[in-house]
């Protein structure tokens, strides 16, 4: 009887335990259902340091090679700029030469400055001339005649540069895309707000990149030379004119008259003392008989 009883037992636990297991498994397919269902859950919102570091750690798969020395030669990014001094005898003929090498280069002035004082009258000129027409522009300045007195040429390699902000700016614009998207999906002012939010940062952070990428193609595709073209002045001495010396008395007296006026003004502009002066010495005697007595 007691091994039935117990032999009873362990079977109705075992029932019980597949019903539990078969219910858990139901319940576990509607969840999986309800989720298959649901919209794919939004990215964290992020701030703007945020944003930044995830362009920083996004896929390396999708990130280019941002080594240098990997770019072909062709594709570098290298800014060109310089300088060059040349010492004219003729300073209108050689501002005419550099007028027309700068119109044959299609280049341009930036800024375009003219200084003359007792030892030199000189240009100062910041020339703008496609890269790949700098070399020969400064070379046929240099035969142009005139005697070169200062030059320099600097290059600056900006292609790991140049990747990394083409990079960071793809990822924005699909950081962007994504928060665009959720927008659409938003349900509460409070989701709305913040969307709209991330949105602003990642704007104003692409807008920012394309600036800074602008910049550095215009840097790129035009060089920089700044330019004087000095003519000197021979030096003359002038020695001062001190005249005759009728001349001299005649300035001497003009200026001891004005002198004299001056002082004349000073006494005539401190009437006010005068007056209180005059008044203070009568009061004073006055003072000093009654002391007395």
């Amino acid at each position: 009887m007691k091994t039935r009883l117990f032999l009873f037992v362990v079977g109705a636990l075992f029932i019980a335990g597949c019903n539990g297991s078969g219910s858990d498994g139901k319940e576990g397919l509607a969840m999986e259902e309800i989720m298959v269902g649901q919209s794919v859950p939004a990215p964290p919102l992020l701030n703007k340091e945020e944003s930044r570091m995830a362009d920083i750690n996004a896929d390396p798969v999708a990130t280019p090679d941002l080594d240098p020395v990997s770019v072909p030669v062709d594709k570098k990014k290298i800014i060109k700029d310089g300088s060059l001094n040349i010492k004219v005898d003729d300073l209108e003929k050689a501002k005419r030469h550099s007028d027309s090498l700068v119109a044959v280069f299609n280049g341009y002035y930036g800024s375009e400055n003219i200084w003359n004082d007792d030892n030199a009258t000189t240009y100062s000129l910041t020339v703008r001339i496609p890269a790949v027409s700098f070399e020969k522009f400064i070379a046929a300045m240099e035969s142009g005649g005139g005697q070169v007195t200062n030059k320099s040429v600097n290059t600056r390699d900006v292609t790991t540069e140049f990747i990394d902000l083409e990079s960071r700016l793809e990822n924005k614009r699909e950081y962007l895309a994504r928060y665009r998207e959720l927008l659409k999906q938003a349900k509460t002012v409070k989701d709305i707000l913040e969307i709209e939010q991330q949105i602003r940062v990642i704007v104003e952070e692409i807008e920012s990149s394309e600036g800074r990428l602008k910049y550095l193609s215009d840097q790129v595709s035009y060089s920089t030379l700044n330019m004087t073209l000095t003519k000197e002045k021979g030096y003359t001495f002038h020695p001062a004119v001190k005249g005759s010396f009728a001349e001299r008395l005649k300035r001497s007296l003009h200026g001891g008259w004005n002198g004299l006026v001056s002082f004349a003004l000073i006494l005539i502009r401190l009437w006010p003392a005068w007056i209180i002066l005059a008044a203070a010495v009568p009061l004073f005697r006055i003072y000093r008989r009654k002391r007395k007595s």
